[in-house]
């Protein structure tokens, strides 16, 4: 892991040990307000477990700003393409994109400035 790096996982399953409806893996290197490194990842959120390039392009590009981590948690929501299931609507499964991957950044920064 490089160094200066956050990190964090978050994760909404109905019942504590279930499969998560989403996840999303976060990963930081903050340089001040600039972002020097940034890897998203989420599961649950399509057939497929999914790196959003895209919304770390906007990390690396725009910094950690507040600002930038509501870009990116927006455009993480964008690149996924979740099926609705017995569990959560497709609908709910990119809102939860959306939600968990702002939480899993701030976590992150927060464990990098530790």
């Amino acid at each position: 892991m490089p160094v200066g790096a956050g990190f964090a996982l978050e994760e909404f399953a109905r019942r504590h040990g279930d499969f998560a409806i989403v996840a999303i893996a976060a990963l930081v290197v903050p340089d001040a307000a600039r972002c020097k490194q940034a890897r998203l990842a989420t599961a649950g959120a399509g057939p497929v477990p999914v790196r959003l390039r895209a919304a770390e392009e906007i990390l690396e590009r725009d910094g950690v700003t507040d600002a930038a981590i509501d870009a990116a948690a927006r455009r993480a929501a964008e690149l996924v393409s979740p099926d609705s299931d017995i569990h959560a609507s497709a609908d709910y499964r990119r809102h939860l994109t959306m939600v968990l991957t702002r939480r899993a950044l701030k976590r992150a920064l927060k464990v990098a400035h530790a």
